[in-house]
């Protein structure tokens, strides 16, 4: 690999690290054009989180040779994961996707499209694609399409967005990108919607889900995990109010999505102050989860930095909040996942939910101190997947979004989010539905809906076959 290549590659690694995702599909494409050998694909997806597995390839790239690096990019770029490859070297992605659209032969090896039998009906043999969360039909195809990652979920399930007339997921190929706003405001948000209904599975379809190979065991039909939900929108007039239609949206909008999902959700908890907050959460970590397959809370506020306004303005840090539900405060939830959805928008002033990139500016800096699965000395300069090398409280992962909300639709966020788990729900794991929210096609490309941090040392699957 050319030495500005590797530079490339030496400065983005951090980065790289945090947001590679679909691993195994990267390694058999990089494999198929014979920049990988077997014994090296095995060797990453023999490593235990994505995290390892990302550190362990972009080990291995430099040493194999100079077509290594525009072969890794167009991996990239086929496994949905363009944002990460324009990150990289742009002009080098633009000339990649030229020679396609013009089928001029590249360095990289091509797969070919299988074409169904001459005399077969073509009409149901659509394949459902994602890529930086748009769902395409690719008509025809029975594998994969240079530039689409085909997700191939359990027998017989298709996506309702592909029915339905509206949705994130409906988005067109090669159509404008929309602004959040617009984006949210193209959901339907009426009880019961497409855009927000879960497929039921029966016990069959259930079994036949196919997931990798290490994740969370979510085995109850009922009750698998427990809810907690903690809106806040009056602050004493020491901040301003958050809009009431926003509030009821977004915590309706969460507690259908996990009834349906057959979560326990808790009473819904409004307008606390510091001492209540720490109370309840305090008591909800001493609960006996032992019945549950998981925790999930989520938090409506405002916040600055890592940390939350309650009702009375007081600030409880995020570092605070994942502390009481770690393997001491919360022995019942030892070695189980621990989710926390935060909507805390920075508020530094009034009437600011149409301006989405002001909220969005340095929002990974408001969780760059936090420390979860870490030594609590952690020196605050390690690496994410450093840091999460040696875990003291594994298993949870802190999502934040932003600040922008639609006064008749909630906070894009938590709406988005929400969307995009109905929709994905038994084909993705959760940080993976999280990385496709961030690489919706919005104007403000450079900026992202939300920010997180993870120790979890399984992939969480909403429903999994065991």
């Amino acid at each position: 690999m050319d030495e500005k290549d590797r530079q490339i590659l030496r400065q983005n690694r951090t980065y790289l690290v945090n947001n590679l995702h679909d691993i195994h599909n990267i390694c058999e494409d990089l494999y198929s054009c014979d920049i990988l050998t077997e014994s090296m694909r095995s060797e990453i997806m023999a490593e235990k989180t994505v995290i390892k597995q990302s550190r362990r390839l972009l080990d291995i790239l430099p040493k194999r040779g100079k077509q290594a690096f525009q072969c890794f990019l167009k991996t990239l770029v086929d496994n949905g994961q363009k944002e990460l490859a324009n990150r990289l070297d742009p002009s080098l992605v633009a000339t990649l996707l030229s020679n396609d659209n013009t089928n001029t032969p590249t360095l990289i090896q091509q797969e070919s499209i299988k074409q169904p039998p001459a005399n077969e009906d073509s009409k149901g043999s659509s394949l459902i694609t994602i890529l930086a969360g748009e769902i395409q039909s690719v008509a025809g195809a029975t594998g994969k399409e240079t530039g689409f990652q085909a997700v191939h979920g359990p027998k017989g399930v298709q996506p309702e967005d592909v029915r339905g007339q509206k949705g994130i997921c409906r988005q067109e190929s090669g159509s404008q990108p929309l602004s959040i706003k617009g984006l949210v405001e193209n959901l339907d948000i009426a009880f019961g919607s497409k855009d927000f209904s879960i497929t039921p599975l029966d016990d069959t379809s259930l079994r036949n889900l196919s997931h990798s190979q290490k994740h969370y065991s979510m085995p109850h039909k009922t009750h698998r995990g427990r809810v907690l939900i903690i809106n806040y929108t009056d602050f004493n007039n020491k901040l301003p109010k958050r809009p009431h239609q926003c509030n009821m949206s977004d915590s309706s909008r969460l507690i259908q999505m996990f009834d349906d999902l057959k979560f326990k959700v808790l009473s819904n908890k409004t307008d606390l102050d510091l001492k209540q907050t720490r109370e309840v959460l305090e008591k909800e970590a001493k609960q006996d989860h032992s019945k549950f397959d998981c925790f999930i809370l989520a938090i409506l506020s405002h916040g600055i930095g890592s940390s939350i306004y309650t009702a009375d303005g007081n600030l409880i840090s995020i570092q605070e909040i994942a502390e009481i539900f770690n393997d001491t405060g919360a022995p019942s939830l030892k070695g189980k996942p621990k989710i926390f959805i935060i909507q805390a928008a920075e508020q530094t002033g009034m009437n600011r939910h149409d301006s989405v990139a002001s909220d969005l500016v340095d929002l990974n800096d408001r969780l760059a101190d936090l420390r979860i699965g870490c030594p609590v000395n952690a020196n605050v300069t390690d690496t994410k997947q450093d840091v999460l090398d040696q875990p003291s409280s594994p298993d949870m992962l802190v999502v934040l979004g932003t600040a922008g909300y639609s006064s008749s639709h909630g906070s894009y966020f938590i709406q988005v989010l929400a969307h995009y788990i109905c929709k994905l729900v038994y084909e993705c794991h959760l940080e993976e539905i999280i990385k496709k929210v961030n690489s919706l096609d919005v104007e403000d490309k450079e900026k992202e809906l939300c920010v997180y941090r993870s120790s979890l040392t399984k992939d969480f699957y909403f429903f999994t076959s065991t």
